[in-house]
């Protein structure tokens, strides 16, 4: 099996732009679907320890007392690990309801800030989007992809399945040729990507036999390349492992 990325060099200035809006550089959005791969594959390499603000919404009690690049680690001392984590607990108060928010600049520098909690629907609003923020163990082992002509996070969902490709004694998918967009987040799901048209463009004159999509793009994918390329969505990076199981019977 041929595993290919729809994410090629003409995509490479807006993968390092997406990237930076993460506070990402390329190798670490590689490094983050390979960590993904071998958690997959057993090892324990990631840690969530704290939630990354990637934006703060104009006008939100977030906008006076965080800055991008921060990590929240907790609220009113109760921990916070993953964006999940910090959505519920705040969802969790009241509108109006004080909370005292301890977080950590990208210097290293620790301070806590209260904050009082906008309504927004009925619900307490803080204002930000963030991510997960994961400490990394060492690899177990040695892992060289080769990205020179790949564009950064949407290729993220195909250096996962590389990788567990390349480590599990059987091809995952025989000899059919596959490719794979989607970005993959530290918990294994598949998100979204740009250009999904034109990358289904790219399969068929590339004559892929099966092209793993995210599953809310999976129609738009099928219209272009479907029936000459079977197109599956998936969720996650589980649900790709069981498309090229099945693809493979």
């Amino acid at each position: 099996m041929q595993i290919l990325s729809t994410d090629g060099a003409k995509r490479r200035q807006f993968a390092e732009w997406s990237a930076s809006r993460l506070g990402l550089s390329l190798a670490a959005l590689v490094g983050q679907a390979v960590a993904v791969a071998l958690e997959h594959l057993g090892h324990q390499i990631m840690t969530p320890i704290g939630t990354r603000v990637v934006r703060i919404a104009a006008d939100t009690p977030a906008a006076d007392a965080l800055e991008p690049g921060d990590v929240v680690q907790s609220v009113d001392a109760s921990p916070i690990l993953t964006a999940a984590g910090l959505s519920e607990t705040i969802r969790s108060n009241e509108p109006g309801t004080e909370v005292t928010l301890t977080a950590e600049a990208p210097d290293g520098r620790t301070r806590t800030v209260a904050v009082k909690l906008a309504e927004r629907d009925g619900v307490a609003l803080l204002g930000v989007f963030v991510t997960s923020h994961v400490e990394f163990a060492d690899f177990p082992i040695d892992v060289d992809l080769h990205i020179d002509n790949i564009g950064g996070s949407s290729a993220g969902l195909a250096f996962a399945l590389s990788v567990i490709d390349a480590l599990t004694p059987e091809p995952l998918a025989g000899d059919f040729n596959v490719a794979a967009t989607g970005t993959i987040r530290f918990d294994g799901s598949v998100g979204p990507v740009s250009g999904i048209t034109q990358k289904a463009r790219s399969v068929l004159r590339d004559g892929v036999d099966l092209f793993l999509v995210p599953n809310s793009q999976a129609e738009l994918a099928a219209q272009v390349a479907e029936p000459t390329v079977s197109v599956i969505g998936v969720n996650t990076l589980d649900d790709a492992l069981t498309a090229l199981k099945t693809h493979q019977r």
